[in-house]
């Protein structure tokens, strides 16, 4: 009783001393001194709303899965993995920039990277077939690729094609040139890339791993050397490299370059950003507020980066022509800063900056949304030679992860500035709490990524101490205006050790 009124004493002081930082960190505390759990228990704390009590919203697509772009004008659909719910949500598009949900898929375990394509029809040369979706989950080591038939639906279940362990990024390219959609997967904890090629009518090849380094992360598929055929960039995190692997056009690769880059790449973009005709690549990193842009020397290899520094920690990196000047431009998501930001290129790899706005709570996933998807580009001549108009200004969509939701974003020209504006926002899923054998499989997810969970680095989930380890840690931390637990992203024995306590069965 002594110990807890004591306790409460030093609580009080801190409150009236900072009431921001108290705040926040009683939040975390998990349980009254007075009625610990069973002893060696792991225990979930965290506010109402907090990180994983929600469907989590992690990776995203635009694509026209019902078919009604160009005969209607509809506009792009909506497609985003859930994380937390192992579901993907579809939203059919009205063309005015609102969305209606109309199903969920459920996927295997941990949907965490999403790609839309044709990966089940015939060769484009035979009129190809219809969208389909191919999503990577991490806790399940397999790819899911669902159907679509053309109206918006994705009956029957997923072909699964299973691949290492922890698979991060997917992407698609025609790797044999026969036409079809091919698939390239990063394995996280195999230090491999998978290539499975696409054999036509929903059959894949067994995948054929590539070794890639420490860590292999994101993913971006491009001719960086110029020779007509599909190479494949890989951010390697954990050995802080860019990776390349050259196409032969036959669906194998050769080692390519070895790129030097700051610690944590794990997103990647590419575009000719300079337009020189040779592919350049940008690359975002786990824990850093800077993008690299690398210039392409056209060979599969890079010039000196340039480092663009920004305060809005930008992740989830998109290239592409967003204000329709004919530059290439950089989309990121800024998942700790919560805002999507735009940096417009001016054609020489400089960045100017664009619009920025609020994006919801932990935004990750991103994707643009071209609502003139029929329209030629600005200041093209159509057959007539007539100069059509200025193309207009790229949307987006933000997966919110801690919101449960997609928010919408539309683009739009003031006065010749380009702007974005708040649309609206779309529920992917109820909050509830996640079960036991969820919340470790959500933390080990990113203690393989080198973080502490949490939002805003507060502790989500920790095993048992007693109420005294537990009151004077808190009241450490209070005093000292710390979170819980914040390290940096370092690989030692310390953390290691915070690791190993948390998973005793888990191999470092």
């Amino acid at each position: 009783m002594i110990k807890n009124l004591l306790f409460a004493a030093i609580v009080a002081v801190c409150v009236q001393a900072q009431s921001g930082p108290v705040q926040a960190a009683r939040m975390a505390l998990p349980y009254p001194p007075s009625s610990p759990p069973a002893r060696g228990k792991p225990v979930y704390f965290g506010p109402p709303g907090g990180l994983y009590l929600s469907a989590f919203p992690y990776s995203i697509v635009s694509a026209d899965f019902y078919g009604d772009d160009r005969s209607t004008g509809r506009g792009p659909d909506i497609a985003v993995s859930n994380l937390a719910s192992d579901t993907i949500t579809i939203f059919k598009g009205l063309g005015d920039g609102n969305f209606v949900k109309t199903a969920d898929l459920k996927t295997d375990s941990g949907p965490v990277s999403l790609i839309a394509g044709d990966f089940t029809g015939g060769a484009r040369s035979t009129g190809g077939g219809h969208i389909d979706l191919a999503v990577a989950c991490w806790f399940g080591d397999v790819v899911d690729v669902f159907r679509g038939d053309g109206h918006g639906h994705f009956p029957g279940k997923p072909i699964k094609i299973p691949v290492g362990s922890s698979p991060a990024c997917i992407e698609s390219a025609d790797f044999t040139g026969d036409g079809m959609e091919d698939l390239v997967v990063s394995d996280f904890n195999d230090n491999n890339v998978a290539i499975i090629l696409n054999e036509g009518g929903g059959l894949f090849s067994a995948p054929v791993y590539l070794g890639a380094g420490k860590g292999p992360d994101g993913l971006a598929v491009g001719d960086f050397n110029g020779d007509g055929k599909a190479d494949i960039a890989v951010a390697c995190e954990r050995d802080n490299t860019i990776r390349m692997f050259l196409g032969d056009g036959n669906g194998t690769f050769r080692e390519g370059g070895k790129t030097k880059t700051l610690p944590g790449p794990a997103y990647l973009a590419a575009a000719d950003f300079n337009r020189d005709k040779k592919l350049d690549l940008a690359v975002g990193y786990r824990n850093s507020d800077t993008i690299s842009v690398f210039p392409g020397a056209g060979d599969g290899t890079f010039k000196k980066p340039v480092n663009i520094v920004s305060r809005l920690d930008p992740k989830f990196i998109v290239a592409g022509d967003f204000n329709g000047d004919g530059k290439p431009d950089i989309a990121a998501a800024s998942v700790f800063g919560g805002k999507l930001s735009i940096l417009l290129g001016n054609g020489d790899l400089t960045f100017s900056e664009g619009p920025t706005i609020i994006a919801g709570t932990s935004p990750r996933g991103l994707a643009e949304l071209a609502m003139n998807a029929g329209a030629a580009p600005a200041g093209s001549s159509q057959a007539s030679g007539t100069v059509v108009s200025e193309a207009a200004p790229a949307g987006f969509a933000v997966a919110a992860s801690s919101d449960s939701s997609v928010n919408v974003f539309m683009g739009v020209r003031t006065g010749g500035y380009y702007d974005l504006l708040f649309k609206d926002n779309y529920s992917t899923g109820e909050a509830r709490p996640p079960d036991e054998a969820r919340q470790r499989a959500l933390i080990r997810f990113y203690l393989n990524l080198g973080l502490l969970p949490g939002e805003g680095r507060e502790v989500i989930y920790r095993p048992y101490v007693s109420p005294e380890e537990e009151a004077a840690q808190a009241a450490w931390e209070l005093w000292d205006y710390r979170p819980a637990v914040a390290l940096p992203w370092v690989y030692n024995d310390y953390w290691n050790a915070i690791k190993r306590a948390l998973f005793p069965d888990f191999m470092y």
